[in-house]
């Protein structure tokens, strides 16, 4: 990314340490296949580096470099590298338009949520190729944002979904930009392009309450741009996050939570779960959502040579 973007979650502190979360077994699933020990592998945009040193361990004794815009990230993740002690882990602060690598340098590149933050996604992934090697592998995932569902829909979480998209498209992300993958791959020159589709899901206890948090650090950087523009006050970014919180749940007080109810089968150990998700205070639990990747593979070739190559699909 360069000054012409304009990162909404810029220097989020909540945000940085949600991102910490993700992983290469899960934001990289697709991509994990593809990759071989020995390589030498860039991840783009790596945030804390939590999905770099993923890859650290499938390309060892190969190298991983994780480059991101913001230098507070990329002392986060050189700090996890050193407590985790994976070596072949290197970070660099860099701008993706201007790579501070020389040309055919890396076997594959790597990029999660990073293509919908782009104002010149081409561009960009010129410069990528440019610093891969003939052949050379690009994985891209980024999320379609007419794939996500929450439920139960209450006014103030259709609010935060239409301030979101308001925001993120006034800071030129273009939410939509995963089903374009394949056309932008080609205009910057890749060839071989392989597109399948995941689904992230939150329907348990756990994975609600983690879903809980991730949007309500994401609207911290979201409500910075509204409020600036005058679309909401505090106030309502105040209840937003309690809604996300369900201390404004749509729910009627006689009403379960559905993912607390009775299912034919339950063992007394889940039936205890579901009695004390009855109880909790937080209505995150019953918050199912579902967030639609689109996930793409393409090689790069500057020899007919790679016709022999073949790309597995990744579904």
């Amino acid at each position: 990314m360069t000054s012409r973007e304009s990162y909404t979650q810029q220097g989020n502190k909540g945000f940085e340490a949600a991102l910490e979360q993700r992983s290469a077994a899960r934001e990289a699933a697709f991509f994990l296949p593809h990759i071989r020990p020995a390589m030498r592998l860039l991840d783009l945009g790596c945030g804390p580096g939590t999905i770099t040193l993923g890859f650290g361990t499938h390309v060892a004794p190969g190298e991983v470099v994780g480059v991101d815009f913001q230098p507070s990230v990329i002392e986060r993740a050189r700090t996890l590298a050193a407590q985790r002690g994976i070596p072949n882990a290197g970070f660099e602060v860099a701008d993706i338009y201007h790579l501070p690598f020389p040309d055919a340098s890396f076997d594959a590149a790597f990029a999660h949520a990073v293509v919908m933050h782009l104002r010149e996604p081409v561009r960009a992934l010129t410069e990528v190729r440019r610093v891969l090697r003939s052949g050379g592998l690009i994985g891209l995932r980024d999320p379609d944002l007419a794939g996500g569902i929450r439920f139960p829909s209450t006014p103030l979480s259709q609010v935060y979904a239409e301030l979101r998209t308001r925001v993120w498209e006034h800071n030129g992300v273009n939410t939509h930009v995963g089903r374009k993958h394949r056309r932008l791959l080609v205009d910057a020159g890749f060839t071989r392009t392989a597109t399948g589709a995941s689904v992230e899901s939150a329907g348990s206890l756990e994975t609600c309450q983690h879903s809980a948090l991730f949007l309500k650090a994401q609207l911290d950087g979201i409500a910075r741009t509204a409020i600036v523009e005058g679309w909401i006050d505090q106030a309502t970014v105040d209840a937003i996050a309690q809604d996300i919180d369900g201390g404004r749940s749509s729910r009627t007080p006689s009403q379960p939570p559905s993912c607390a109810r009775r299912s034919p089968g339950s063992t007394p150990s889940e039936l205890r779960r579901s009695r004390r998700a009855r109880r909790a205070p937080t209505a995150a639990f019953c918050i199912q959502t579902e967030r639609l990747y689109t996930n793409q593979t393409a090689r790069f070739a500057k020899e007919a040579s790679l016709e022999r190559v073949c790309i597995q699909n990744e579904w």
